[in-house]
């Protein structure tokens, strides 16, 4: 994560700068070979430790470099930008489902053929992204031209980022979130052994439950448009979040708590999904690069 959050301005410019297609089509090539290469250490037990952190740090600068371009290729594949919420739902439906579908199928495939499997199962799927970003036609076809450096550029975007007040009022949301909500994941374990008195079962049942929560979130999303509505959103997302994680400290009584995990799954994608789709529709062409990676930055450094 620290590799990630060191390149990210670099990340944020060159999603400016180049043609972001391509870009990405590079990304995934390079976190394709990341993941074959981890998977053959896997199979011939040759995997270090030093092996391991370097390739997660390989993976993290890599990462660094697709969130920007991912987040703003999505707008270079529309014709209207008036469909782009609808469009966002659907990639937030699609992100939220295999969240939903990775883990269990992760775990038959543990069950009947060990971990081993699962590295070869990632490597090999991102065979069909990348295929399927061959196919892909956007409307940007040449890289855009800056008469300015790119350190030039990271200044003034860092210079935007921080006097243009609805971005700027985003990304404290965002960070004060991440700070104070969201690690709430990590104490699943705990509240399912010590509160609930619970097993692997019970972890699944509340883990369900806030992907429940953001699915539902994902499938509503398709229905709103316009930039109020949108920040409105955030603002409602939060304050769901937040009462819904006070509901779920104070409950030691299961079905009640994964009422109040599902809420808090879904007052939690509007929190961040919803930042990203305003920054769209509120910071210039030749921001849509630095600025969202601002706010991944943002995201990332929750504890």
């Amino acid at each position: 994560m620290e590799k990630q959050k060191s390149a990210a301005p670099y990340a944020g410019i060159s999603a400016d700068r180049m043609i972001r297609h391509r870009l990405i089509l590079l990304t995934q090539v390079l976190c394709m070979v990341q993941a074959g290469v981890l998977t053959a250490l896997v199979w011939t037990g040759q995997a270090q430790p030093w092996q391991l952190v370097i390739l997660s740090g390989a993976l993290g600068v890599i990462t660094a470099f697709d969130m920007p371009i991912r987040q703003t290729f999505l707008v270079d594949m529309l014709d209207d930008h008036e469909q782009l919420t609808s469009a966002m739902g659907i990639n937030a439906s699609i992100t939220t489902l295999t969240r939903l579908i990775g883990p269990f199928t992760a775990g038959l495939f543990v069950t009947m053929a060990g971990e081993k499997i699962c590295f070869l199962v990632n490597a090999l799927s991102y065979v069909a992204v990348i295929a399927a970003l061959l196919f892909v036609r956007t409307k940007q076809a040449d890289a855009p031209k800056f008469r300015h450096s790119a350190v030039s550029q990271m200044r003034e975007g860092f210079d935007y980022t921080l006097s243009f007040t609805p971005i700027r009022d985003l990304i404290i949301l965002i960070a004060s979130g991440g700070l104070f909500a969201m690690p709430f994941s990590v104490l699943m374990p705990a509240f399912a052994r010590d509160v609930f008195h619970g097993d692997a079962t019970t972890l699944g049942l509340l883990t369900g439950a806030s992907g429940t929560g953001s699915l539902i979130g994902a499938l509503y999303l398709t229905s709103l448009k316009g930039t109020l509505s949108l920040s409105l959103w955030v603002i409602l997302g939060c304050l769901l979040c937040g009462l819904s994680l006070v509901v779920f400290g104070c409950s030691k009584f299961l079905p009640r708590s994964l009422l109040a995990v599902a809420v808090t799954g879904f007052g939690k994608f509007y929190r961040s999904w919803r930042n990203p789709s305003c920054h769209r529709h509120l910071h210039p062409p030749a921001r849509r690069g630095f600025c969202p990676k601002s706010f991944a930055n943002t995201y990332v450094c929750q504890p």
